[in-house]
């Protein structure tokens, strides 16, 4: 009998530890989501263009005109500063 009552409360403890784990998480799901909107916003205002490079040392490059930063690779944002490269000559 005792052995019974002392695994139900144990089981409702788990319950509740659960319950709380449940509230934490949804919480913090919610702040990085705002964190995430917040840097969406952020990287969608800043606009650049792949500018042309050679350097002795890395070959021909590219580099952000927003941060200045060469990379090999062109892609649709600078992986440094984020900004949309979208700006045609």
């Amino acid at each position: 009998m005792m052995d019974n009552l002392l695994q139900n409360l144990a089981s409702a403890l788990w319950i509740v530890i659960g319950i709380q784990v449940l509230v934490w998480l949804k919480h913090w799901n919610k702040k990085f989501g705002e964190l995430y909107d917040e840097l969406k916003e952020e990287t969608q205002k800043v606009h650049g263009r792949w500018v042309p490079f050679h350097s002795e040392v890395a070959g021909d490059i590219q580099y952000c005109s927003a941060c200045e930063i060469g990379f090999a690779a062109k892609t649709d944002y600078c992986p440094h500063c984020g900004a949309k490269m979208d700006i045609r000559d």
